[in-house]
């Protein structure tokens, strides 16, 4: 899936980024009296740094910090709600997006055993958090191209942190939408999870699907009898209502 493997591209891409900027402390030496410090040395103190600053009374300011000035940027709040918002928008929707949808397996199914994507409100979260996103991308695009803010500098690394975001976000969405009105995804989900079925029901289920669940079946075409509904409905509720929200 594009948009599961582009979240795992730019986590690890952070994940880089975060590892050499902390191994520059290891790698730099910086003035005379640096050259004579070896990278053990270095690398022992940082250790012990962390250690007593975990195990000590800063820990509940480092906490405080990290979740104000962190996770909720109250500072920026401060100083312009708009750009704030901005931040939150592609900061916090991006982050709960990884940690639910791309990094699914190990933590959402891990705290609720009846998980699937498929299901609500686990799919609705998902498209909220998406276009909690786009959201951010909208007004970060605003600022920067439409209303100009002033001392407000766009570089190429501006240009490609919102390109590359907005391909992940719309890219996710266009699949989305492909694989609800996919009649192979629908056939595939139908052959797995439906319990020997004969072909009346399957014709019946495949009739419901199009009508209530927008799959665009090249096979069975509208308007349905009620009777045809009634079927595919009661054996969508026997093999498949269990895992499958409607997508409306």
């Amino acid at each position: 899936m594009f948009f599961t493997n582009s979240l795992y591209i730019c986590l690890a891409i952070f994940g880089l980024g975060l590892i050499y900027r902390i191994s520059t402390w290891f790698r730099y030496r910086i003035g005379i009296d640096a050259r004579e410090i070896r990278t053990s040395a270095r690398v022992f103190a940082a250790i012990k740094g962390i250690v007593l600053t975990l195990f000590s009374v800063k820990a509940f300011i480092l906490l405080r910090v990290f979740v104000l000035d962190v996770l909720l940027q109250v500072r920026l709040l401060r100083e312009d709600f708009v750009r704030w918002l901005m931040h939150i928008c592609i900061y916090g929707g991006f982050m709960l997006l990884l940690l639910m949808h791309a990094l699914d397996r190990f933590i959402t199914s891990v705290l609720f055993p009846d998980y699937y994507s498929t299901l609500n409100p686990f799919m609705f979260l998902r498209d909220l958090f998406g276009v909690v996103v786009i959201l951010g991308l909208a007004i970060a695009v605003y600022r920067r191209f439409i209303l100009k803010v002033p001392h407000l500098r766009t570089n190429a690394q501006d240009h490609y942190a919102i390109i590359i975001l907005a391909v992940i976000m719309v890219s996710g969405v266009l699949l989305e939408g492909s694989k609800i009105t996919s009649h192979s995804s629908y056939q595939k989900m139908a052959e797995d999870y439906t319990a020997m079925p004969d072909e009346q029901e399957l014709k019946s289920l495949e009739a419901y699907w199009a009508k209530e669940f927008g799959v665009v079946s090249p096979n069975i075409k509208g308007p349905f009898h009620a009777e045809t509904m009634e079927l595919g409905r009661e054996v969508h509720e026997m093999s498949c209502a269990e895992c499958h929200s409607r997508p409306q």
